[in-house]
């Protein structure tokens, strides 16, 4: 976590959108950790010897699911960032249960169900392992 540079808290207002804009596109609510992320940091660049990641916050993660045409390839994917590598970071929200895999990895040519790597069942164990 100490090579994470945050970003400002979102506001409530803007958790609610991205909520809102989750829902609607897919009937289902992005995890729990992963808001809890955004009221601390609306999004984060990390750098060091052993991470980088970009997760650019609320209003990135709807242009990223959108630009990449997420929802026609992977109905309930919702894209949260990347890795630095090519690859996309997304929170699988067809998981049922607190012991499917939620966080994975996409190569972002290879949008297809069949391709995902699972990374994390949190918010925390997905920071840890990227």
């Amino acid at each position: 976590m100490n090579q994470l540079e945050l970003k400002a808290e979102a506001t409530e207002e803007e958790i609610q959108k991205l909520v809102q804009y989750v829902r609607t596109l897919t009937n289902h609510s992005l995890p729990d950790d992963y808001l809890e992320f955004l009221r601390l940091s609306n999004g984060a660049t990390g750098h060091g010897p052993d991470l980088f990641v970009n997760l650019p916050g609320g209003e990135g993660v709807a242009e990223l699911t959108v630009g990449y045409g997420v929802a026609e390839y992977f109905p309930g994917l919702i894209i949260i960032g990347s890795d630095g590598c090519g690859n996309l970071i997304g929170v699988d929200l067809t998981t049922s249960s607190s012991q499917d895999c939620k966080y994975v990895l996409f190569d972002c040519i290879d949008l297809d169900r069949e391709h995902p790597i699972c990374v994390a069942e949190t918010f925390v164990d997905l920071l840890k392992k990227i």
